[in-house]
């Protein structure tokens, strides 16, 4: 009979791990990152599992009472097979904030695509007696006179969030991807809805908040929401700040006499073993 020697090897099977070019490639432990903060290719060389984040553009944020601009929507995926192919990445821009006293010229942000999967961009703001933000991935906030919060896409963002009308001009925040965008409390703005924390870099990292909502007065300002939204404005002294980019952060809105905030740009990220 033969057996196996006492210094034979045992056998370890083959493991293929994903192989890939294209963006900026960093390293975590055993996975290896690629992030595009603009448009660009993918190059998937050998197949298999990633877990990838795609957020669209933030919205701008009205002026002239304006609501806060709703975050971009976000797709985030663990375990999405990928063939060997290569794959085109879009990133969606920002949305312009609104001029000083001219309302609702901010945009909506841009969509984010990779693959099939596509983020859809915030939704603006409105202004003074215009009524609703506008729906998005995540809503824009409503304006004076009870305007209501833009919706949000299902599974990526959440709604404006409201005006109360209770006789004062301040404004609903944008919607994050974690919550809801706040309504407007008094001569106070609604804070933007927070976006949802992720680690797909090794490191925490809040993505697309909503931007706040327009004061009534020259007052404490509404926060942006965590995840790059911006600060809304107040009536005379502070626009409405923009989103920040790379995150896909909602402008904020503006008050009567100010400008509203633009929004952040979307990014993608993906992850994946190759040791």
């Amino acid at each position: 009979m033969f057996g196996i020697g006492i210094g034979a090897r045992a056998y370890k099977p083959y493991k293929s791990f994903v192989n890939a070019t294209g963006g900026t490639v960093t390293t975590d432990g055993d996975y290896k990152i690629h992030t595009f903060l603009s448009g660009g290719t993918l190059n998937v060389l050998t197949g298999g599992s990633i877990d990838f984040l795609l957020i669209a553009g933030g919205a701008g944020g009205a002026s002239t009472d304006g609501g806060g601009g709703g975050a971009g929507g976000l797709i985030y995926q663990i375990g999405y097979n990928i063939s060997t192919a290569n794959y085109t990445i879009i990133i969606g821009a920002g949305g312009l904030g609104a001029a000083a006293s001219t309302g609702t010229s901010c945009t909506n942000g841009s969509n984010s695509s990779f693959n099939s999967n596509i983020a859809i961009g915030g939704g603006k703001g409105n202004s003074y007696l215009l009524g609703n933000g506008f729906d998005g991935g995540s809503g824009g906030g409503g304006a004076f006179y009870l305007g209501i919060g833009g919706s949000g896409t299902y599974l990526q963002g959440n709604n404006g969030g409201n005006n109360t009308g209770l006789g004062y001009a301040s404004t609903g925040g944008g919607g994050g991807a974690g919550f809801s965008g706040n309504n407007n409390n008094f001569f106070l703005g609604g804070a933007g809805g927070d976006g949802l924390q992720i680690d797909i870099t090794g490191t925490l990292i809040y993505y697309s908040g909503g931007g706040g909502g327009a004061a009534d007065g020259n007052t404490t300002l509404a926060l942006g929401g965590l995840g790059g939204g911006g600060l809304g404005g107040d009536f005379t002294i502070n626009d409405g700040q923009p989103g920040v980019d790379g995150l896909g952060g909602g402008g904020g809105g503006g008050g009567y006499f100010k400008a509203g905030g633009a929004g952040g740009s979307g990014i993608f990220i993906c992850r994946y073993k190759y040791k």
